[in-house]
């Protein structure tokens, strides 16, 4: 977290980076047995799995029926 955060501020100083820019993160963790990744802004995360892409993250986009009941069940 701290490299993040070091990163935004290096970012948000230089005077060549545009305010219209956007940024995007993928976070890869393996912990034991367990594999967690999350993302931020439009990136993508695919795993190879003998030799076949899975993909590890959704959208989340209304017309997908489990984020259509989160949504609504925070009265959306």
């Amino acid at each position: 977290m701290k490299t993040f955060l070091l990163a935004g501020f290096a970012l948000a100083v230089e005077s060549s980076v545009s305010s219209f820019c956007g940024t995007t993160v993928l976070i890869a963790l393996v912990l034991g047995r367990h594999f967690l990744v999350v993302n931020d802004g439009d990136c993508r995360a695919v795993l190879c799995r003998k030799g076949v892409a899975v993909e590890m993250l959704q959208d989340h986009r209304p017309f997908y029926l489990l984020e259509c009941k989160r949504i609504e069940e925070f009265g959306g």
